[in-house]
Protein backbone atom coordinates (compact mmCIF):
# COMPACT_ATOMS: atom_id res chain seq x y z
CA UNK A 1 0.00 0.00 0.00
CA UNK A 2 1.18 3.43 -0.94
CA UNK A 3 2.04 6.30 1.48
CA UNK A 4 -0.82 7.97 0.19
CA UNK A 5 -2.67 5.43 0.69
CA UNK A 6 -2.17 4.87 4.17
CA UNK A 7 -2.39 8.16 5.09
CA UNK A 8 -5.68 8.08 3.99
CA UNK A 9 -6.41 4.86 6.27
CA UNK A 10 -5.23 6.81 8.93
CA UNK A 11 -7.43 8.44 11.25
CA UNK A 12 -5.39 10.89 12.59
CA UNK A 13 -4.97 12.31 9.19
CA UNK A 14 -8.43 12.47 8.51
CA UNK A 15 -9.18 14.54 11.57
CA UNK A 16 -6.54 16.61 10.04
CA UNK A 17 -8.03 17.39 6.95
CA UNK A 18 -11.77 17.66 8.51
CA UNK A 19 -9.99 20.04 10.91
CA UNK A 20 -8.47 22.40 8.06
CA UNK A 21 -11.90 21.99 6.03
CA UNK A 22 -14.04 23.23 8.55
CA UNK A 23 -11.31 26.11 9.49
CA UNK A 24 -11.38 26.91 5.72
CA UNK A 25 -15.31 27.04 5.31
CA UNK A 26 -15.32 28.79 8.12
CA UNK A 27 -12.84 31.65 7.69
CA UNK A 28 -12.63 31.90 3.91
CA UNK A 29 -9.39 34.24 2.79
CA UNK A 30 -9.35 34.97 6.53
CA UNK A 31 -7.69 31.57 6.83
CA UNK A 32 -5.02 31.98 3.61
CA UNK A 33 -4.19 35.62 5.51
CA UNK A 34 -3.36 34.05 8.66
CA UNK A 35 -1.53 31.08 7.62
CA UNK A 36 0.77 33.66 5.67
CA UNK A 37 0.94 35.51 8.42
CA UNK A 38 1.73 32.28 10.92
CA UNK A 39 4.04 30.65 7.73
CA UNK A 40 2.65 27.27 8.94
CA UNK A 41 -1.01 25.92 8.38
CA UNK A 42 -1.18 24.16 11.65
CA UNK A 43 0.03 26.78 13.73
CA UNK A 44 -2.64 29.52 12.03
CA UNK A 45 -4.91 26.79 12.33
CA UNK A 46 -4.48 26.82 16.11
CA UNK A 47 -4.63 30.79 15.86
CA UNK A 48 -8.13 30.24 14.14
CA UNK A 49 -9.61 27.56 16.45
CA UNK A 50 -8.14 29.79 19.87
CA UNK A 51 -10.17 32.76 17.85
CA UNK A 52 -13.72 30.72 17.53
CA UNK A 53 -12.98 29.47 21.56
CA UNK A 54 -12.81 33.36 22.54
CA UNK A 55 -15.97 34.25 20.23
CA UNK A 56 -17.97 31.93 21.72
CA UNK A 57 -17.54 33.25 25.20
CA UNK A 58 -19.29 36.64 23.67
CA UNK A 59 -22.67 37.69 24.40
CA UNK A 60 -23.25 38.94 20.59
CA UNK A 61 -26.67 40.52 20.02
CA UNK A 62 -28.76 42.29 17.36
CA UNK A 63 -29.34 46.32 17.75
CA UNK A 64 -32.51 47.34 18.79
CA UNK A 65 -34.52 49.37 16.28
CA UNK A 66 -33.59 52.51 18.13
CA UNK A 67 -30.41 51.99 18.20
CA UNK A 68 -29.85 50.98 14.56
CA UNK A 69 -31.94 53.96 13.41
CA UNK A 70 -29.44 56.36 15.52
CA UNK A 71 -26.34 54.82 14.15
CA UNK A 72 -27.78 55.38 10.65
CA UNK A 73 -28.47 58.51 11.29
CA UNK A 74 -24.96 59.25 12.84
CA UNK A 75 -23.41 57.63 10.23
CA UNK A 76 -25.26 60.19 7.72
CA UNK A 77 -23.88 62.68 9.78
CA UNK A 78 -20.17 61.77 9.09
CA UNK A 79 -20.34 61.00 5.43
CA UNK A 80 -22.06 64.52 4.63
CA UNK A 81 -18.75 66.22 5.85
CA UNK A 82 -16.61 63.91 3.66
CA UNK A 83 -15.80 66.76 0.91
CA UNK A 84 -15.37 69.54 3.50
CA UNK A 85 -13.32 67.84 6.35
CA UNK A 86 -12.74 64.19 5.14
CA UNK A 87 -9.63 63.84 7.58
CA UNK A 88 -11.89 64.36 10.45
CA UNK A 89 -15.12 62.39 8.51
CA UNK A 90 -12.66 59.17 8.30
CA UNK A 91 -11.52 59.52 12.41
CA UNK A 92 -14.96 60.04 13.49
CA UNK A 93 -16.42 57.16 11.11
CA UNK A 94 -13.99 54.74 12.51
CA UNK A 95 -14.88 55.23 16.25
CA UNK A 96 -18.28 55.37 14.83
CA UNK A 97 -17.74 51.60 13.78
CA UNK A 98 -16.08 51.02 17.48
CA UNK A 99 -19.47 51.75 19.24
CA UNK A 100 -21.14 49.53 17.24
CA UNK A 101 -18.83 46.34 17.74
CA UNK A 102 -19.54 47.32 21.44
CA UNK A 103 -22.88 47.84 21.16
CA UNK A 104 -23.52 44.29 19.59
CA UNK A 105 -21.40 43.16 22.25
CA UNK A 106 -17.80 42.61 21.24
CA UNK A 107 -15.02 43.15 23.54
CA UNK A 108 -13.11 46.85 22.27
CA UNK A 109 -9.01 46.90 23.28
CA UNK A 110 -6.21 47.60 20.47
CA UNK A 111 -7.53 47.29 16.93
CA UNK A 112 -5.68 43.89 16.36
CA UNK A 113 -7.76 42.43 18.58
CA UNK A 114 -10.95 43.81 17.22
CA UNK A 115 -10.30 42.85 13.88
CA UNK A 116 -9.39 39.36 14.86
CA UNK A 117 -12.81 39.33 17.23
CA UNK A 118 -14.76 40.37 14.21
CA UNK A 119 -13.48 37.89 11.78
CA UNK A 120 -14.65 35.21 13.57
CA UNK A 121 -18.24 36.44 12.60
CA UNK A 122 -16.96 38.71 9.75
CA UNK A 123 -14.14 36.75 7.82
CA UNK A 124 -14.62 38.93 4.67
CA UNK A 125 -15.62 42.35 5.39
CA UNK A 126 -13.06 42.22 8.33
CA UNK A 127 -10.37 43.41 5.60
CA UNK A 128 -11.91 46.27 4.68
CA UNK A 129 -11.91 47.17 8.72
CA UNK A 130 -8.31 46.74 8.70
CA UNK A 131 -7.92 48.34 5.00
CA UNK A 132 -9.25 51.37 6.59
CA UNK A 133 -7.49 51.59 9.64
CA UNK A 134 -4.74 51.40 7.56
CA UNK A 135 -5.47 54.45 5.89
CA UNK A 136 -6.14 55.93 9.26
CA UNK A 137 -2.96 55.68 10.28
CA UNK A 138 -1.00 56.92 7.09
CA UNK A 139 -3.81 59.95 7.95
CA UNK A 140 -1.91 60.41 11.38
CA UNK A 141 1.55 60.63 9.58
CA UNK A 142 0.40 62.92 7.06
CA UNK A 143 0.64 60.44 4.14
CA UNK A 144 -2.93 59.81 2.84
CA UNK A 145 -4.93 61.87 0.17
CA UNK A 146 -7.84 62.94 0.01
CA UNK A 147 -8.79 60.28 -2.29
CA UNK A 148 -7.35 57.59 0.43
CA UNK A 149 -9.74 59.11 2.73
CA UNK A 150 -12.43 59.00 0.65
CA UNK A 151 -11.88 54.79 0.24
CA UNK A 152 -11.31 54.81 3.79
CA UNK A 153 -14.80 55.61 4.51
CA UNK A 154 -16.02 53.36 1.96
CA UNK A 155 -14.33 50.18 3.68
CA UNK A 156 -15.38 51.28 6.87
CA UNK A 157 -19.30 51.47 5.89
CA UNK A 158 -18.90 47.99 4.40
CA UNK A 159 -18.60 46.59 8.25
CA UNK A 160 -20.61 49.20 9.62
CA UNK A 161 -23.71 48.27 7.74
CA UNK A 162 -22.79 44.77 8.59
CA UNK A 163 -22.80 45.04 11.68
CA UNK A 164 -26.71 47.29 11.43
CA UNK A 165 -28.29 44.49 9.14
CA UNK A 166 -30.80 42.78 11.78
CA UNK A 167 -31.13 39.77 9.79
CA UNK A 168 -27.36 39.27 9.92
CA UNK A 169 -27.28 39.43 12.95
CA UNK A 170 -29.80 37.20 14.40
CA UNK A 171 -28.09 34.77 12.02
CA UNK A 172 -25.00 35.10 13.36
CA UNK A 173 -26.87 34.97 16.75
CA UNK A 174 -27.95 31.87 16.28
CA UNK A 175 -25.21 29.70 14.49
CA UNK A 176 -22.83 27.80 17.41
CA UNK A 177 -18.71 27.94 16.80
CA UNK A 178 -17.77 25.57 13.83
CA UNK A 179 -15.52 23.59 16.31
CA UNK A 180 -17.62 21.95 18.44
CA UNK A 181 -16.38 20.93 22.12
CA UNK A 182 -16.22 17.44 20.94
CA UNK A 183 -15.10 17.21 16.91
CA UNK A 184 -17.03 14.43 16.78
CA UNK A 185 -20.52 16.00 17.30
CA UNK A 186 -22.21 18.09 14.48
CA UNK A 187 -23.22 21.32 15.17
CA UNK A 188 -27.00 22.29 16.35
CA UNK A 189 -28.60 25.23 15.08
CA UNK A 190 -32.29 25.44 16.22
CA UNK A 191 -32.10 21.66 16.77
CA UNK A 192 -30.74 20.66 13.26
CA UNK A 193 -28.00 18.87 12.86
CA UNK A 194 -26.39 20.59 10.23
CA UNK A 195 -23.04 19.94 8.46
CA UNK A 196 -19.81 22.55 8.76
CA UNK A 197 -20.58 23.09 5.12
CA UNK A 198 -24.01 24.07 6.06
CA UNK A 199 -22.78 26.51 8.99
CA UNK A 200 -20.60 28.06 5.86
CA UNK A 201 -23.15 28.97 4.20
CA UNK A 202 -25.12 30.32 6.69
CA UNK A 203 -22.30 32.37 7.85
CA UNK A 204 -21.81 33.52 4.04
CA UNK A 205 -25.70 34.27 3.62
CA UNK A 206 -25.02 36.63 6.68
CA UNK A 207 -22.39 38.87 5.13
CA UNK A 208 -23.91 38.87 1.43
CA UNK A 209 -26.59 41.95 0.60
CA UNK A 210 -30.31 40.64 0.15
CA UNK A 211 -33.32 42.74 0.12
CA UNK A 212 -33.43 46.42 1.59
CA UNK A 213 -30.92 47.27 4.69
CA UNK A 214 -30.34 50.12 7.12
CA UNK A 215 -31.10 53.91 4.90
CA UNK A 216 -27.41 54.87 4.71
CA UNK A 217 -26.61 57.60 2.51
CA UNK A 218 -30.49 57.78 1.11
CA UNK A 219 -30.02 54.09 -0.34
CA UNK A 220 -27.19 54.78 -2.50
CA UNK A 221 -24.35 52.51 -2.57
CA UNK A 222 -21.71 53.08 -0.54
CA UNK A 223 -18.73 53.81 -3.64
CA UNK A 224 -21.51 55.99 -5.47
CA UNK A 225 -22.90 57.61 -2.44
CA UNK A 226 -19.10 58.88 -1.72
CA UNK A 227 -18.13 59.59 -5.69
CA UNK A 228 -20.97 62.07 -5.84
CA UNK A 229 -19.94 63.53 -2.90
CA UNK A 230 -17.15 64.33 -4.12
CA UNK A 231 -18.31 65.46 -7.63
CA UNK A 232 -21.13 67.23 -6.96
CA UNK A 233 -20.34 71.68 -5.74
CA UNK A 234 -22.20 72.46 -2.77
CA UNK A 235 -24.77 75.41 -2.69
CA UNK A 236 -24.18 78.29 -1.28
CA UNK A 237 -27.09 80.84 0.21
CA UNK A 238 -27.94 82.67 -2.78
CA UNK A 239 -27.59 79.37 -4.73
CA UNK A 240 -24.55 79.42 -6.28
CA UNK A 241 -22.29 76.18 -6.73
CA UNK A 242 -19.13 76.37 -4.31
CA UNK A 243 -15.96 74.67 -5.01
CA UNK A 244 -15.42 71.21 -4.16
CA UNK A 245 -12.58 70.30 -2.36
CA UNK A 246 -9.80 68.86 -5.02
CA UNK A 247 -8.70 65.96 -4.74
CA UNK A 248 -4.89 65.54 -3.49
Amino acid sequence: MSSSHRRGWNPVFRNAQARSQKLRERFGPEYDRVVKQEGDPRKAEGVLEFLEKRRAKFKIRPLSAADRSGFAVRWNEVQSRVVDDPRAAVTVAESLVSEVMQARGYPIGEFEQRAADISVDYPVVVENYRAAHAIALRHSAGQASTEDLRQAMVHDRKLFQELLDERAAQRIGSITMATPLRKDEPQQIDNQKLTTADLAKRQRAATEPKGPRPVLGEGMPAEQNLEQAGREPKQSASGDAAATVPKQ
